[in-house]
């Protein structure tokens, strides 16, 4: 399995309003990154999805 950041991208035919956009990976063995993040004390293990906050105005 690879570590590494892969670029990808999506068509979306976006409505007007507040929206949240979430990605998730998964490797190859069907494994996927937690939806939450776990706490610890030394701020490791980071591998929970990243959610991006969108607002998409009409016009």
């Amino acid at each position: 399995t690879s570590t590494e950041w892969v670029p990808w991208e999506v068509d979306w035919e976006a409505e007007p309003g507040e929206h949240q956009l979430v990605v998730r990976a998964a490797d190859d063995a069907g494994n996927v990154q937690p939806l939450e993040q776990s706490w610890n004390h030394h701020g490791l293990e980071n591998n929970a999805v990243q959610r991006v906050p969108v607002t998409v105005r009409s016009g």
